[in-house]
């Protein structure tokens, strides 16, 4: 269900046995310091909320790799420099199935704090299985309007984009400008890198953009539409079962161009250099939920995060400078206030002129069934 597990980047940081330890990567337990005071004014961070916590505050972690590093070295590390709690990652196997299947079955529940995809977070909070955010605790105040409900609120907003390789395509001629260029074998021909899945990965949508559909009568998806489009350059694409394939085969030339993650792209340019470019025009869009899941075992610690992954302005700069996936809901971080250099790879603001939403509601209602059809038509293609 997740596409966090494709977002993820390639490097880890600090691994042990499952999890990651913010202790063990950033500083001790020890509790707050001087520093700490100065860092974190009781202002802002009040005592009656961060003072006296202890423990160890596990959470729900969909992405791993660099994705979850970088929480650890930014949010995850000032939340224990302020109260002394460490944070350890439960890593999954990029879904959210682990922990609706927990809750079903009335397991015991490890996680105070829940990283899901928005349509396992509808499931969840349809059926019960969530708390309540304590707002005496949790500043939804500043969060916009749209961004949150009673039981979370949206992070981690991010693009299913279109990237090509720079050797085939250079950015000084004629190089693409839309996810529509996917079908556009008369001016970019070569193979293309399509995700063999539907959900949070454009398969579908990118096909019914290209055959003139508008973006804002997409769903419900016309499928038979979509695999019909899909059928005029199949021949030509490799599909690709992982985040990491696409990019690579991209990169390596294996794919003139395809669809990935903005955040991957970011990476491949900025850290590895590689020859690879991308386009927001026609995007999917869509973000994570943070939330507290009914029976945490401590959620008292799932709130103070909740609280402080949304106070934490630098840390949360921080963790958008290494992965472009800012909580754009938070009202006191404007685009202006992240580095120039990471701006035009962010899911936000006028990036997403020509992009589009993606329908959660409609995938959660559908996504099984939209499978079935997928894949019994992939067989033949």
């Amino acid at each position: 269900m997740s596409r966090s597990g494709r977002r993820g980047f390639l490097r880890v940081l600090c691994l042990l046995g499952v999890g990651i330890v913010v202790a063990a990567c950033a500083t001790s337990s020890s509790g707050s310091t001087g520093g700490a005071s100065k860092q974190f004014p009781a202002s802002i961070y009040s005592p009656k909320i961060f003072k006296g916590l202890s423990g160890n505050l596990e959470y729900y972690d969909e992405s791993g790799g660099a994705v979850a590093a970088a929480k650890q070295d930014s949010v995850f590390a000032d939340f224990t420099k302020l109260t002394g709690v460490t944070v350890t990652a439960n890593f999954t196997d990029g879904s959210d199935t682990k922990f609706l299947a927990a809750e079903q079955n009335g397991g015991s529940i490890p996680w105070d704090l829940i990283e899901m995809d928005p349509g396992a977070f509808l499931e969840a909070e349809h059926d019960g299985y969530l708390d309540a955010m304590d707002t005496s605790i949790v500043p939804v105040q500043d969060l916009a309007t749209g961004t949150y409900d009673k039981y979370g609120y949206q992070t981690e907003d991010n693009g299913e984009v279109l990237a090509w390789n720079t050797k085939v395509f250079p950015l000084s001629g004629k190089h693409p400008t839309s996810v529509t260029d996917l079908y556009n074998m008369t001016e970019f021909p070569g193979k293309r890198c399509i995700a063999n899945e539907v959900w949070g990965e454009e398969t579908l949508e990118s096909a019914l953009l290209a055959d003139g559909v508008p973006r804002t009568n997409l769903y419900p998806l016309d499928v038979n539409k979509a695999l019909s489009k899909l059928a005029t350059i199949s021949k030509d694409v490799v599909w690709t079962t992982s985040g990491t394939q696409a990019d690579q085969d991209i990169i390596d030339g294996e794919c003139v161009m395809g669809m990935t993650f903005n955040g991957r792209v970011y990476q491949a340019i900025t850290t590895a250099h590689e020859p690879i470019a991308m386009t927001w025009g026609d995007a999917l869009y869509t973000y994570e939920y943070w939330a507290v899941p009914k029976g945490a075992p401590d959620p008292k610690l799932g709130q103070a995060m909740l609280a402080f992954w949304i106070l934490d302005h630098p840390g949360q700069i921080k963790y958008t400078k290494e992965t472009t996936y800012a909580t754009a809901g938070i009202k006191g971080l404007p685009l202006s206030a992240y580095p120039a250099s990471v701006r035009p790879y962010m899911a936000v603001g006028a990036n997403l002129a020509d992009a589009t939403i993606e329908n959660e509601t409609y995938y959660a209602a559908n996504q099984a069934n939209l499978t079935k059809i997928f894949d019994a038509w992939i067989v033949n293609h």
